[in-house]
Parts: structure tokens; C-alpha cells; sequence
């Protein structure tokens, strides 16, 4: 039985939906999503907030988010990206918010993920492909040149993960990035309005 959750990314594909309106599905938002929503009107809602940087964590916690609805990762292989994808446990390159949340939706059950603000999966525009919501430490942004390897993790990632969908959620048509795992989608916002219920 699928059990469908949605994970909300900060790249600006999302900006004219109004996180207000979200099904009432577990959500995992990345980062300081929640500045852009009613967290008492949708009181009820299973939100969990995530990050993998510090100082957001900090933000979180001054904005009133309670430390237990916060996923923070506690071992220190989460802040990277999977050693046994690079085959080495040095070197590794840092993770973000978005895979982490991945993860931990996966951990509790969810087989149906849909993901907004994942705009590194666009090929043909580079400033839209590093878009964000929210500025962020220099040394945390990330570069349109990282972008090949990041979705080759994500895609190794989801082969890794065959018994789960991943719908990620576009504004409009771009040009992707290709992948090889059969699990990733891309659809509309109608489309994931329809989908997710």
C-alpha cells in the first residue's frame, strides 16, 4: 500500500505555490520553508523541518520550531553523501537538505515521494537550476558546474530505492538532466494537485 509524503525544496520552480495549500501528507520542509506558510492554519499537518547546516538549524529553532520537529543529522555520515556511492569514506562531498529529507521520508515508510524546489535537476538554465528561495551562506550555495554530479547521486540514489516513486514537481518544461532510474518522474502541479490526496 503506498503511503505518499512531500518534500519541499527551496528552488524558486516553487514560488508561486502556495505552500498553504498542501495535502495533508506527512512534509518535510528543507531549510526555513516554513517562513512562507501558515504553520497554524495547518496545525494538524505532520510537518517535519530539515536541514543539514548548522546555522539553519539555528534559524529554526529561533523561528520557534520546536527542537523535536527538526531533522537534524546526528551521524556524521549523514552530512555527506553516501560513502558506499563514491566508495570511499574521505573526501566526500557535502549533502543537502533535499536528499536528506529523501532519506528520512523513505525511513518512515513514505513509497510515493513529490518534490517541489528541486531545480538542480534543470540542464538548460543554469541560473534557475542554483535558484533559491533563501540566501544562504556563501559557502554553502550551491554551483551550477556541481550540478552533473549531484544528479548522478540522486539518480544512483534512486536506484537504490526501486520500491519508491519520485515525482518531482516542476512550475513548467525545461530540459532535464538525464537519468537512468525508471522511478523518477517529473510532473506538473496539476498534475501532483491530482496525484497527491
Amino acid at each position: 500500500m503506498k503511503k505518499q509524503a512531500i518534500i519541499v525544496g527551496n528552488g524558486t520552480t516553487r514560488k508561486n505555490y502556495d505552500l498553504n495549500t498542501l495535502p495533508d501528507v506527512s512534509t518535510f520542509l528543507c531549510g526555513i520553508a516554513h517562513r512562507e506558510m501558515n504553520l497554524t492554519t495547518l496545525a494538524g499537518h505532520k510537518i517535519y523541518h530539515v536541514t543539514v547546516e548548522e546555522y539553519r538549524k539555528d534559524m529554526l529553532l529561533e523561528d520557534g520550531i520546536s527542537e523535536s520537529d527538526i531533522l537534524f543529522p546526528v551521524d556524521s555520515v549523514d552530512h555527506v553523501e553516501d560513502p558506499r556511492y563514491h566508495n570511499r569514506f574521505t573526501n566526500i562531498p557535502r549533502n543537502n537538505s533535499g536528499m536528506f529529507a529523501m532519506k528520512k521520508a523513505i525511513q518512515y515508510g513514505n513509497t510515493e515521494l513529490s518534490i517541489l524546489g528541486f531545480d538542480s535537476l534543470i540542464q538548460n538554465d543554469a541560473k534557475q537550476s542554483i535558484s533559491n528561495m533563501f540566501e544562504g551562506k556563501p559557502e554553502t550555495r550551491a554551483r551550477a558546474e556541481d550540478n552533473p554530479n549531484r544528479i548522478r547521486y540522486l539518480d544512483w540514489f534512486c536506484l537504490h530505492n526501486m520500491f519508491v516513486n519520485f515525482y518531482f514537481v516542476f512550475d513548467k518544461e525545461y530540459e532535464f538532466y538525464d537519468v537512468n532510474a525508471n522511478n523518477i518522474h517529473v510532473i506538473s502541479y496539476e498534475r501532483f494537485m491530482k496525484n497527491v490526496v
